[in-house]
Order: C-alpha cells, then structure tokens, then sequence
C-alpha cells in the first residue's frame, strides 16, 4: 500500500480547473478541486476531494468517476462510486471494483445537483486491481429455445461493456447491465443453429476485468411438437401449411421424399412452404412423405400434401401491351428453374415472367427475347409441360434472339448495310452479320493496326475510314486507312495533316474526304476542318464554317452531305447541310428539350433517317426532302454496344448480349 499526497501542487490548479467560466451572471454551479488519489492498493482506490463554494444548487449526489477513455466523463457509461446527499467541504469514497492491474485511469470529482452534472478536471492513476465483481446466482431457462437471457444476480458490476468478456461454450455473450445488482445475458441465435441432440453440458465463463467467476450447466432444449392434420390438396403455386409449436428450432430441413426443400418459412405455430417455389425438387406427382429435421433429430410427419397437375386455357396469345398474361393454372412463379418457356425444338425461350397468380402466367414485354415476332410455345414447370401456344408480338419494339455471338462489338461501333448483311467496324476487325434472322457473324477483315486510342473510326461512303489516334506510348500516330465494301479489303491513304492524330467525324463528298473538329497533340478538339482529294491524294485546309460541336453525326443522302449535332447546351439540335464550297449552312432546326445529347449513326430507310437517343430513349424522324421532324417514345432505357442498322421492315440495334433490338416504325 502507498499513500500520495499532492495537495500543495493542487493549490495552485485550484482555480485552473474549477468546472465553470467567468460569468456576468450569479454563481449556480458548485465549486470544487480536482480529484486527490489518497491510496492504491489491489483492492481498489480511494479518492478524496475538497469542497471551495456549495453554489446556489441543491447538491443531491457526489462521487468519483473512473474510466480508461480520455474523453469527458459519462456517469451512463463509465463506472463511479458516489453517495446521495450534501458532502462536507471534504469527501472521500473508495473504488473497489471494474479496474485491471497495471491499466492507466482518468478519474473526476463530480456533484450532481439539480439542475446538472458538474466534473473536475481528470487526473490518471495507474491501478493495481481492485476487489472486483459478487455473483450471487445465474438464473437458467428449463428448456433452451429463442430469445432468452441468464438473468444474474451480484454486485459491483461495471457499466464498461469492454470490461466483460463472456462465454458459454464456445459462444460469446454480450452482457446488457440492467442495474447495479442484475446482468442479462442474451442467448445467441447460435446455440440453436450450432448445437445438435438433448443435455449438452457448457461452462458459463464470466470475466470482469481479470476476474472470473465460471458454473457449468446441462442443458435442455425445447422439441417440436405437429398437430394431426388432414391430407392437403394444392395447385401447383400454393402453399402447404405444418402446424404445431415450437417449430422454428434453429436450423430445419424439410425433406420430401429423399430431396430436400428450399425456401421454407418458420415460424413457432406454423410451417409454410410452395413444394416447387425456389426449389430444385424433381416433379412431385401424387403423395409423398415428409420429414422435418433440426437440430441433428428428425421427426417423420408422414403425408402431407398431394399436387393437382397443370393447365393452360388459352391456344393463341398476342403480345401488344406491356404486361400481358398467358391464361394458365397451377404454375409456379419464381425464377427460370420454375417456370420455363421452350420451342417446338425444346429449347428456352427467355421470355420475362412479371408474376403468376390465378389469371395466368404475365409476361415482361420489354425484357423478354423473343426467337422472332411469330413463335409457339410450352410451359414447362419441374418437368411438366403444358399444351402449346401461338404467340404473336406487335409491340414496337423487342428484343430479337440472337443466340451465337462470337465477336464483340463496341459501343456505338460504326456500321452499315448491303445487301442483307450488316457490316461493323469494331475493336476485333470488320464483321459481318447476317439480317435474315439468325443472326451469324463471320469477322472478313482484320484492322491495320491494334493498341491505340483516339482513333478516327467511322462510316463514309463505300466503306469505313480508320487511323490515327495515340500509340501505347501516348505519342500521336497519322496514318489512315480506308475499307472497301466492294472488296473487303483495306487501302492505306496519305497520312493525316501535322499536328492534327484525329478528328471528330468524316464524311464524303464528291469524291473527297472531309474530316471534322481536328483534335491536336494535346487531346484538345480545335474547328480545323481538312479536305482529302481521294483521287489527287492531297490535303487542303478548308475555311471554318460551323463551332466546335458536343455530339454529332454525319450522313450522305442523294448525293447531299448531312451533320446533325449541337453545338451547346443553351441550343437545340440542328440539321447542316454541306454546300458546293464544302462549307455548312443550317438545313432544319430540331426542338427537343435542352439536355446533353447521345445520340447514334442514323439509319436510311426510304427517304428519312431515323437517329437514336440513348439519354432521351427516344428515335427521331427526319424527312430531308420536307425538311420535317417527328419523336418517338422508345420502351428501351438500356442499348449496350449499341450498332443501329437497317433490316428487312425494321430497324436493329445489334448488341453483344445474346439478343439484338427489333425496331418496326409501322407499329408505332
């Protein structure tokens, strides 16, 4: 045992840490010293502090707070000793539990009044232990089942919650202090779910800083009890229902027959469970046996349900709206495993299930992929299968199988179409695609060069144009290279003009090449417009015409050169048309809202173009020889690799997701 006596070192810090600031207004607050460590020894401490001025406030309690935290005192969390009462101008109290060996404290002097809470400033201490916690009993269930406590009794308990460490068994408890004579200690769902058979003996190990208290316990756990039931009769999406107590016991298993089944909801009266919902369970035809398993018992419970077979009611369905049904009976609902459409030739079809109730069976319009606009189809539940049925799709726009996808295609990848095929310039080579339906891809080009970035890829007339850019090295390159449609071949051309690796677009007129917003060394875009004779294979510069545009896309039609784009924020879109000088005279104005556009290479069909918004989900209309323009509402808020080109009545968007996107302008 020592005794430190520091109180002439505490004169002078008496007004230093009084617990209140100068004020105008009367005194309130008591005053009083910082905390004097009269004694350590291991079986505690005692504190000792003096009394300068009572204030104007009633004093109901003083003590002593002690914590390892460095922060303000917090009577809610940290542990103390007071008395209730008025103390005299000296008070001391002694600690003597909630402190470990060797651990640093910060301990304050505190008076509670009635109307606050005042503290000294902290001092630290180093402690040598204390007496620590008194168990006077553990209360235990009878029977082990959820959400129950040990309830203890004692004293001394600490308030630190990172005082405590608690076992039983293996498992951590996680003790709530109800007051200063009881703990709780909540059982974790664990004992349920972890512990298998009856009479499982465990230690309850309780240790409160270093000190342990332990009792071990055998312990009994709570067995299901089934009420007798008679046979169920279900459709194919109800439910069966097992009724009884205690039924919830951790983790079940319900076996039918020899599978086991998924998606079972507990609860303690009540077991309810869809024999073929989220489940991989074979057909269940007729009667079968169950067994309810937990906690390593079984428990045969016999015959319980029996399913009545399914039903379509409808041979012929056309899909026009969004959300329609296929009237059927006695399917599931819950995922592609359940609940499957095939072909005449057996295979899936990917169409969307919405839901499935006594109506039918409701189809995702929008998100299925349909094998073509006119197919039959089957429903095959766990290995039933209903009668077929025709089905016809007029929505505007669907998404069309295209099942073999062996090359990949880039966003926006520059493309066109001859013939029934549709030719893609992307990042693996130029690839053709047929358009009949099948959808095959053959690649019968490959690119001049790989490993570069800003390069100049797009569409002109009879073919493609692609080079510059920036090397591996981010050093700018000037080569360019011209794909023949009529060859399939690639012809290098006279390298780009210095300092200019890449433009915006490139078009064709009269046997030239007009290449668009020059993009120079530093990645910056520049109006310089340049005019590449194909047949003199020279450059010349030409007059700026039009500003520096955010988006835009050029076009030839009837001999006639086209950019359409915005040039800011604050405009609407315009239609240009390129004059015999090769400069840009504004053709159509487009009103549409004012939002940042991303919009795709437009499509021919006939005499107007058709342009894709990805921002806006809409597809714009535009009659060159009537100088008109007209919006579409597009059902699709998603393009992937998104490829626009022309079929046979309809529009494709061709994508790299195992469906291409059907557009028919005659169904809006």
């Amino acid at each position: 045992m020592r005794r430190i006596s520091s109180y002439v070192a505490l004169l002078g810090m008496l007004f230093l840490w009084s617990c209140e600031e100068e004020t105008l207004e009367p005194r309130t607050n008591p005053r009083f010293s910082v905390t004097i460590v009269q004694e350590i020894s291991s079986s505690g401490v005692q504190f000792g502090a003096d009394i300068y001025d009572y204030g104007n406030e009633e004093i109901l309690e003083y003590g002593f707070v002690y914590t390892q935290s460095t922060g303000a005192p917090n009577l809610n969390q940290d542990d103390y000793v007071a008395i209730q009462g008025r103390p005299g101008e000296h008070f001391e109290l002694v600690a003597n539990h909630s402190m470990t060996v060797g651990k640093k404290y910060f301990v304050s002097a505190f008076l509670r009044t009635s109307t606050a809470i005042v503290f000294s400033k902290s001092i630290e201490f180093v402690s040598q232990g204390s007496e620590g916690f008194i168990i006077n009993s553990v209360e235990w269930p009878e029977l082990i089942y959820k959400a129950q406590n040990l309830v203890v009794k004692g004293r001394r308990f600490s308030k630190q919650r990172a005082n405590y460490k608690v076992k039983l068994g293996q498992f951590d408890l996680y003790p709530n202090l109800v007051d200063s004579t009881t703990l709780m200690l909540p059982l974790p769902e664990g004992i349920l779910t972890q512990t298998t058979g009856q009479d499982i003996e465990m230690e309850l190990r309780i240790e409160i800083n270093e000190k342990v208290y332990t009792e071990r316990k055998v312990l009994k756990f709570q067995e299901p009890v089934f009420e007798s039931q008679e046979l169920q009769l279900i459709d194919f999406n109800e439910e069966v229902s097992i009724k009884g107590q205690f039924l919830d016991l951790g983790t079940i298993t319900l076996r039918i027959g020899t599978q086991i089944l998924s998606g079972l909801r507990a609860g303690q009266n009540e077991l309810r469970f869809f024999p073929h919902k989220g489940t991989s369970i074979k057909p269940i035809n007729g009667e079968v046996e169950i067994t309810y398993e937990a906690r390593g018992i079984s428990y045969p419970l016999g015959k319980i349900f029996k399913v009545n077979g399914p039903k379509i009611e409808s041979n012929k369905v056309v899909l026009s709206t969004e959300n329609p049904v296929i009237p059927a009976v006695n399917f599931n609902l819950e995922n592609s495993g359940d609940i499957q459409f095939l072909d005449e030739k057996g295979e899936i079809i990917n169409l969307e299930i919405v839901k499935s109730d006594i109506s039918g069976i409701t189809i995702n319009t929008i998100q299925s992929i349909y094998p073509g606009r006119k197919f039959r189809t089957q429903i095959r539940s766990r290995g039933l299968v209903s009668n077929f049925v025709d089905i016809e799709v007029i929505n505007p726009v669907v998404k069309i199988q295209a099942k073999t996808r062996e090359f990949a295609y880039d966003t926006s990848s520059p493309a066109l179409v001859s013939g029934d095929f549709a030719y893609v310039l992307s990042s693996q080579g130029v690839i053709r695609e047929s358009l009949d339906g099948k959808f095959i891809q053959q690649k019968v080009a490959d690119l001049p060069f790989t490993s570069r970035w800003l390069v100049i890829s797009q569409v002109v007339e009879g073919g493609f144009i692609y080079g510059g850019g920036l090397n591996d090295s981010s050093l700018p390159v000037f080569d360019i290279y011209f794909f023949d449609l009529q060859t399939q071949r690639w012809s290098k051309l006279p390298n780009l003009p210095e300092p200019y690796n890449s433009f915006q677009t490139v078009t064709s007129k009269d046997g030239n090449l007009i290449f668009e917003q020059a993009i120079n060394y530093s990645n910056e875009v520049e109006g310089e417009r340049w005019k590449l004779n194909l047949q003199s294979k020279t450059w010349e510069k030409l007059p700026a015409s039009i500003g520096k545009f955010i988006r835009f896309q050029t076009f030839n039609q009837n001999g006639e050169t086209y950019l359409y784009g915005l040039e800011n924020l604050q405009e609407n879109k315009a239609l240009y048309r390129m004059r015999a000088d090769f400069t840009w005279e504004r053709y159509l104005e487009i009103p549409r809202e004012k939002e940042t556009p991303d919009f795709f290479a437009p499509v021919l069909i006939g005499s107007k173009y058709y342009i894709l918004s990805n921002y806006s989900y809409v597809m714009e209309e535009i009659d060159l020889i009537f100088k008109s323009f007209k919006p579409y509402s597009m059902p699709f808020h998603e393009y992937s690799a998104v490829v626009p080109v022309v079929g046979k009545g309809s529009i494709f968007i061709l994508s790299n997701h195992g469906f291409h996107i059907d557009i028919r302008l005659d169904l809006f």
